[in-house]
């Protein structure tokens, strides 16, 4: 029982401000009955503070756990979008269509790179490329709608625009990321950064749930 005192203490006084607004936003969409975003958002938090800290305990590197973390986002977004967007018939076969060849891509590399320090950089930037597209695509058709758009009562808006800065901010980290495994200084001057763009991405997700209190309603 000290044991697991000590442990979750631990976990408390290592959780940074963006995690306690991914705690706060799993709670509000548990409390909403919204539970597309609940499911994800307690994976998120399982990864955040659990997963990903034990892995590099136990097995002397968490990049095996953040590279698997990387797909089930953007598998996620991609899902989220697409729930959203009003797409004809040919445009769906499109998304499915490179949605699955980038997973099979993301899986087969997961699994290549599974015994070495290597970030998944380019697995990461061609699933942000189709989420990148669905995001434009959204806000672009509720910019010439006819109808009244209230960005700030839509609930995707909030994500749309988090996911828009936080990928702007860690474009540079990500991409130079296996270089940054091997340089403590750099690694130390872009964490910054890193930290900002995580902050807006997990205010985009609390935005969301908070503008949701049903799933019915978010997804009808």
């Amino acid at each position: 029982m000290n044991d697991f005192n000590f442990e979750l203490n631990e976990i408390i006084q290592r959780i940074a401000p963006y995690e306690w607004i991914l705690i706060i936003s799993f709670g509000i969409a548990l409390y909403f009955k919204n539970w597309l975003w609940s499911l994800f958002l307690f994976c998120v938090v399982l990864f955040e503070l659990i997963i990903t800290y034990y892995a590099a305990l136990l097995f002397g590197s968490n990049i095996f756990a953040y590279n698997l973390y990387v797909i089930l986002c953007i598998s996620f977004y991609i899902y989220l979008l697409y729930l959203h967007l009003k797409l004809n018939s040919r445009l769906k076969i499109a998304v499915i269509g490179f949605t699955s060849i980038w997973l099979l891509f993301a899986l087969f590399s997961l699994f290549h790179y599974k015994n070495t320090n290597h970030v998944n950089v380019l697995a990461y930037h061609s699933g942000m490329c189709i989420v990148l597209m669905l995001v434009i695509s959204y806000l672009k058709n509720n910019l010439v709608s006819e109808n009244s758009w209230n960005i700030l009562k839509d609930p995707l808006s909030y994500f749309c625009i988090g996911l828009l800065i936080y990928y702007t901010s860690s474009f540079p980290i990500i991409t130079t990321a296996n270089y940054l495994i091997t340089n403590t200084a750099a690694n130390d001057a872009f964490s910054i950064l890193l930290l900002i763009g995580n902050i807006f991405l997990s205010l985009g997700y609390l935005g969301a749930v908070l503008c949701t209190k049903k799933e019915a309603q978010y997804i009808g």
